[in-house]
Order: structure tokens, then C-alpha cells, then sequence
């Protein structure tokens, strides 16, 4: 409350949202999801795993290119 009254504020001015969130957490365990793959090649760029990156992000690009409908494959033939 402190740091409220500093600021010039009281607790009336402030507004609480309690609805439910739009957005659902990002799900990283589908393996037929680009989405899974690209934030994968992040994590081993960010590890400086750069050899491991490559497999992984040329999966996420061809998923992308299946869930654009620009290429038609089972996505489980794409090797990793």
C-alpha cells in the first residue's frame, strides 16, 4: 500500500481482471507440430548446440510447409 500511496494512487484505482485468459499455453510435446520443432531449435541455439540445430529446424520448416497445405506428406515420415 505503501508504494501505492506514493505513486499517488489507493487501492480503488486499481482494476483486477479475473476473466480467463484468451490465449492457451503454447503445447511443445505434439511431434507433428511446427511449433514444437521451432521452439526446440531455439533452445539448442540458445545452448549453442548449433549441430543439433539444424535437423531440427529443417523438420519445423517442412512441417510449416504440411500445415500451409504447400506440400502433402504424412508428417511422422519426416525423419529427424
Amino acid at each position: 500500500m505503501a508504494k501505492l500511496s506514493e505513486a499517488g494512487l489507493n487501492r480503488s484505482a486499481l482494476l483486477v481482471n479475473t476473466s480467463t485468459a484468451t490465449n492457451a499455453p503454447l503445447k511443445l510435446n505434439n511431434l507433428n507440430d511446427a511449433k514444437t520443432y521451432y521452439v526446440r531449435g531455439l533452445t539448442r541455439f540458445d545452448k549453442g548446440d548449433l549441430s543439433g540445430l539444424l535437423p531440427i529446424l529443417t523438420k519445423q520448416f517442412k512441417l510449416n510447409l504440411i500445415t500451409r497445405k504447400l506440400i502433402s506428406i504424412e508428417p511422422s515420415l519426416i525423419p529427424i
